[in-house]
Order: structure tokens, then C-alpha cells, then sequence
């Protein structure tokens, strides 16, 4: 009996992104590439490294909690055009996660929209509520 060991695969921990870019940006990254004798990949993974460590000073918290409030949003707007059961929540936090799986957002951080979109869903709703009952006193 033979065991095969397969090597490790180049592109383990990396996701494909797939993107169309305009004519004129496609040729002008051949002819870079060509120029510098890199690849295109290289040279795209290059630049957009480049733009993530510029970029990131906008923090994953940040973006998670911009989500949220996307979230909360669309929330209100369920619950003040229907009744609210407790389906129509298991509902929409499955259709929200699908929605992220969709964008490609990793387990981990659907787990933490979802978590943190019931908990500022339950503190708006609480001061909504508060609100209601000092302008009925």
C-alpha cells in the first residue's frame, strides 16, 4: 500500500477574490507587469497589500459595528411593517448570516454581527420603549 503525501498548496490561507476592472486599468496592469517581468497576480497582490496597510486604520471592530447599524436598520423596518414573532428574528439572523456568507465574511465575524446586532437591537428597542412610557406620563 502506497501513502501518498500531497504538498502543501501554494494558496492555502488565501481566498480568490474575482473582479472585472475597466479596459484601460487591465491593459495598463499588462503592461506593467510585462515591464517589471512579474506576473499580473503578483503585481495585483502586491498593490493591494499596499492599499489594505494604507487602509487599515479602519478597524474590524468599526466595520463589524457599521454592519450592525445596517442591521438594526433593516430591522426596524420588519418589525414596524409586520408582527414580530419569534420565527421572524430566527429568520432574520438567518438571512442576515446567508447575506454575509454570500460576501464572503469568515464564520467568526457573522458570529459577532449577529451577536452584537441583538444586543444593540434589545438597547434600542428598551429606549424606544422608555421613550413610549415618559410621553404617556
Amino acid at each position: 500500500m502506497a501513502i501518498f503525501s500531497r504538498a502543501k498548496d501554494k494558496n492555502e490561507g488565501q481566498l480568490f477574490i474575482g473582479v472585472y476592472v475597466p479596459d484601460h486599468i487591465a491593459y495598463y496592469f499588462a503592461l506593467l507587469a510585462v515591464a517589471k517581468g512579474v506576473s499580473k497576480s503578483v503585481l495585483f497582490r502586491k498593490k493591494l497589500d499596499d492599499w489594505y496597510k494604507s487602509t487599515r486604520t479602519i478597524g474590524d471592530d468599526e466595520l463589524i459595528n457599521a454592519i450592525v447599524h445596517k442591521a438594526v436598520i433593516a430591522w426596524r423596518i420588519i418589525r414596524v411593517s409586520q408582527t414580530v414573532t419569534r420565527n421572524t428574528l430566527l429568520d432574520f439572523d438567518e438571512e442576515l448570516a446567508e447575506e454575509l456568507r454570500s460576501k464572503g465574511i469568515s464564520e467568526g465575524h457573522i458570529e459577532l454581527v449577529i451577536k452584537k446586532f441583538h444586543h444593540e437591537k434589545d438597547k434600542r428597542i428598551d429606549f424606544e420603549a422608555q421613550r413610549t412610557d415618559e410621553e404617556e406620563e
